[in-house]
């Protein structure tokens, strides 16, 4: 009865570890379809206070043609290849968003 316990144990693993793979895939993205070149970006910060935990938040509204909007804007055109997608979540401390990318 072990032995069927582990196999199954086994086969769902390499199951869910194989799907993982798989949807893992590398993809190559066109900039107009990402970003919005007549619209301003925003960057949250997040900040934590290691000695209460509490977190605090700054938001700013970097206006289109800014030098801050043009590193941004350059920095995705010269990064557009190699992205992967992941089944993962990952917790930022800085965010760069716009219209529905929040």
């Amino acid at each position: 009865m072990r032995t069927k316990t582990m196999k199954n144990i086994i086969n769902r693993t390499f199951s869910v570890l194989l799907i993982t793979i798989m949807t893992s895939c590398q993809a190559d993205l066109d900039i107009e379809n990402i970003i919005d070149l007549n619209s301003s970006f925003i960057l949250k910060i997040q900040e934590t206070d290691p000695e209460t935990g509490l977190s605090t938040s700054q938001t700013e509204v970097i206006e289109v043609n800014s030098e801050k909007w043009r590193k941004l804007v350059a920095f995705a055109k010269n990064n557009m290849d190699g992205w992967q997608t992941s089944p993962a979540s990952y917790v930022g401390d800085v965010y760069v968003g716009q219209g529905n990318l929040d």
